[in-house]
């Protein structure tokens, strides 16, 4: 069973390939149409 990984705004798309280079899932938050907290 592969971890996979879902992440947020914080975290740069960059790390998305690396994780997956490495044999594991994931997503970015934008890419799905999702986003954090909504500042005031």
């Amino acid at each position: 069973m592969k971890a996979k990984f879902l992440l947020d705004e914080n975290m740069p798309f960059a790390l998305i390939d690396f994780l997956k280079d490495h044999g594991f899932a994931a997503i970015h938050l934008k890419k799905i149409g999702k986003h954090g907290i909504k500042k005031r």
